[in-house]
């Protein structure tokens, strides 16, 4: 006990020594001007997150730490910042509250010269050992109370770290020995370790170490993208340098929204507007932005940025979609704040205009002979202009069709109908945008002597509406006011004879510059394909002053396939002419000098003034010569305007120079297929090349599709054909069934080719350049298999 108390006098001595020798060196160094440096800090900061969502917190801790293994604890504040943006600044806390545990082993070796020597109970001088010794645990270290191996009084303090390692092993505590227990006073901020006979020595806490200091914060809310943090800091206290930690970074995606896709209505009519709406909502208040691309399929519609109209929502606007099935799908290209992504698609659907088709007559009784006119009106819907043709019928029997006017409009003038009662129906053949639908009226014929049933006294059936059904040996005469007259013999023909004469308003495309046109051009057409019997008296009025100077007038019938004017001649008496024909077709009166040619105009000419630099110009020149098509009077070939179905099957047999057998045409229509197209259409029907519409039409006169004239060239080439083979076509679902395996075989074979982003565009029309540019390719892939 008296070793003890010296050893303890000695130290007092020895610690007002040092305090003496503190105070002098202070002095010195206040009259000298020194400094003694700070002790060095170590910053370092966690948090309770890596990643957060946006809007979310992070809750982040610094701990500094006096690295010199003194007794100062860090006393000062930790400014945190974020991407080098201050945020918040926190006071340095004192760590938390050491703790008493027991422990049977250290967490790490012993030093030499130390031992475990722990007891039972304190109050017996003669130690009995312990299976466990008590600890203190403060932070992440622990310090173990050692007796000294050569048994003297006082403990070697031993501070280990988490990892059980020896952070310091020089704190003795002397005064007593054999450890039994530790106690804390956290008021005083003192422990004491209790040994042998409870002799205790007690010391403050920062004897053992020095505390470090704690600082935490919550962020606010954090927004989108990645969060560099750093814990700086500033000494309060004079002791400690200043310091930060190094980065703790925090991630906070970009938001994962959702896109929903609406529109204005469930389905629409062809041409009706209608609007899908796109919406991408806002979270946690935050408003989207940035753009919606709308597809059809694989076809993009157009592009709208979002909040134009709507917060949240792009909203595309159209009334252009085809009719039938179409999957719509809206992908948002996101922001700095969210994800891109897609919409669930859905199909929408446009249906073909059902027209509400009116038929009426100019009277609903007339007398035997009197002629009725029927007027057939298809309403435009959605300006959608209206194509096709309207059939008239009485009961089974057909008395004639037209092709329906823009506006809707299609009239039909019957003269001679029996008498009786008539059921007249007009049936539309619908397009690609209005249905196909018919109509009925109830007409009443009378007798001339209101009541008769005999029939007139002339056996010629006449009309002097440009239009005549005449019965089969019956003859007939027709005038279309008094510009045009026809008179048919008996037996001109063994089939009912239906005819119409139109006065074309049109005839830029007929007439050159050197031409002298002395009355209008008539296209004057019948039903069937064949040559009348007997000769037809057809008698046109002209107009004498506009010819010149020994001009004479001149009947002349137009060449369809050479596209000229071939001279008839003809009877002049006054104002009129006549002459003799047997096939029907375009007809004029022209004026021709003294020494004109007697059976045609001059000559095609042999080079186009249109086409050069036209991207087709070499095609053009090759089909030309090689007979497959011609150019205009005027010196043009007019490679950009569009081509009828008779006129490429013109060009079509003029290109297989089809030699090959005819065969009777049947279509319900044929009548409108003028002469100069008749020979080529009937070999290509016996070729089984040209099949005609479901209706039984042919429909010459109409603008060939690309899907059939690509039909067409597969059927020439006698290809195999499979209809579900894919097109490799960005709108291969646009393309007709009937279509696709002549698309793909065509396609595969190098005939014809996509436009613009790989699109067939199935229903857009062929243009002169087109057809003889696949003529050609046609004509190389024929020579291969040959």
């Amino acid at each position: 006990m008296r070793n003890f108390m010296n050893f303890g006098a000695r130290k007092w001595l020895y610690a007002k020594s040092f305090l003496l020798l503190v105070i002098i060196a202070h002095g010195l160094s206040f009259f000298s001007g020194e400094a003694y440096a700070a002790n060095p800090v170590s910053v370092s900061l966690t948090g309770d997150a890596v990643t957060i969502a946006y809007g979310q917190s992070v809750t982040l801790s610094s701990t500094v730490t006096d690295t010199s293994n003194s007794s100062n604890s860090p006393v000062g504040s930790v400014t945190f910042t974020d991407n080098g943006i201050p945020i918040q600044t926190a006071q340095t806390l004192i760590e938390q509250t050491p703790v008493i545990i027991t422990l049977a082993s250290p967490p790490g070796s012993i030093p030499s010269g130390y031992k475990q020597a722990c007891m039972i109970d304190g109050r017996d001088t003669n130690p009995v050992g312990s299976p466990t010794c008590p600890v203190l645990k403060w932070g992440e270290y622990t310090f173990w109370g050692y007796s000294d191996t050569n048994n003297m009084g006082y403990f070697n303090i031993v501070q280990y770290n988490k990892e059980g390692d020896i952070v310091n092993q020089n704190i003795s505590q002397t005064g007593a020995r054999y450890l039994y227990k530790i106690e804390l006073d956290n008021t005083n901020h003192t422990v004491s370790f209790v040994g042998q006979s409870d002799q205790k020595v007690t010391s403050n806490l920062n004897s053992l170490k020095a505390a470090n200091g704690i600082a935490s914060i919550t962020t606010p809310p954090l927004s989108v993208g990645v969060h560099e943090f750093k814990a700086e800091f500033n000494s309060s206290d004079g002791n400690h340098n200043h310091n930060e930690s190094s980065i703790f970074r925090v991630n906070v995606p970009k938001i994962t929204s959702s896109v929903s896709l609406t529109s204005s209505v469930a389905s629409s009519v062809y041409g009706e507007r209608v609007s899908f709406a796109a919406e991408v909502p806002s979270v946690s208040g935050l408003v989207s932005s940035g753009d919606v691309i709308f597809y059809d399929g694989n076809v993009e519609l157009g592009t709208v940025t979002l909040g134009q109209s709507i917060v949240n929502s792009a909203v595309y606007e159209t009334a252009s979609l085809t009719p039938g099935v179409h999957t719509i799908t809206a992908r948002y290209s996101g922001d700095n704040n969210f994800e891109s992504l897609a919409s669930s698609s859905f199909t929408y659907t446009v249906n073909t205009i059902a027209p509400n088709l009116s038929l009426t007559s100019s009277s609903s009784q007339v007398t035997y002979g009197l002629d009725v006119t029927f007027t057939a009106q298809v309403p435009v819907v959605n300006a959608v202009p209206v194509t096709g043709t309207v059939t008239f019928n009485d009961g089974a029997t057909q008395l004639g069709f037209v092709t329906i006017g823009t506006n809707g409009t299609a009239q039909w003038s019957a003269t001679g109908l029996s008498v009786g009662s008539h059921t007249i129906t007009a049936s539309y053949s619908g397009d690609n945008h209005y249905l196909a639908s018919s109509q009925s009226v109830l007409l009443t014929v009378v007798g001339i002597s209101g009541g008769s049933s005999s029939t007139p006294s002339s056996d010629t059936v006449t009309s002097t509406v440009g239009t005549l059904k005449l019965p089969v040996g019956k003859p007939g005469q027709v005038s279309f006011g008094d510009a045009v007259k026809i008179s048919i013999p008996a037996n001109a023909t063994d089939k009912e004879l239906l005819l119409t004469i139109e006065k074309l308003t049109d005839s830029i495309n007929l007439i050159t510059k050197n031409d002298v046109l002395a009355s209008p051009i008539f296209e004057i057409l019948k039903n069937f394909s064949e040559n009348f019997s007997k000769e037809i008296t057809m008698t046109l009025t002209f107009d004498p002053k506009s010819l010149k100077g020994d001009q004479e007038p001149c009947v002349f019938y137009y060449d369809e396939s050479k596209q000229v004017w071939v001279k008839i001649g003809g009877e002049v008496n006054g104002n009129t002419i006549t002459v003799k024909v047997n096939h029907f077709t375009k007809f004029a009166v022209l004026g021709v000098g003294q020494d004109s040619d007697s059976t045609s105009n001059p000559k095609q000419p042999t080079s186009f003034s249109d086409i050069s630099g036209h991207w087709a110009e070499d095609n053009i020149k090759q089909a030309a010569s090689a007979g497959i098509v011609s150019g205009y009077q005027d010196g043009t070939f007019k490679p950009d305007r569009t081509v009828t179905r008779a006129e490429f099957a013109v060009m079509l047999m003029n290109a297989l120079k089809s030699q090959g057998d005819e065969v009777a045409l049947t279509f319900t229509d044929k009548s409108k297929i003028g002469a100069w197209a008749q020979k080529s259409i009937m070999q290509a029907v016996y070729a089984g090349i040209i099949t005609g519409y479901e209706d039984s039409t042919f429909r010459p006169n109409a603008e060939i599709t690309r899907s059939e004239m690509t039909a067409m060239i597969a059927k020439a080439l006698a290809q195999t054909l499979n209809e579900k083979t894919a097109t490799g076509f960005s709108d291969d679902k646009y393309i007709p069934d009937w279509a696709k395996g002549a698309v793909a075989a065509m396609k595969k074979l190098g005939i014809v080719e996509g436009k613009g982003t790989n699109q067939f565009a199935p229903n857009d029309k062929t243009t002169r350049a087109e057809a003889v540019t696949v003529l050609l390719r046609m004509l190389a892939q024929k020579s291969k298999n040959e």
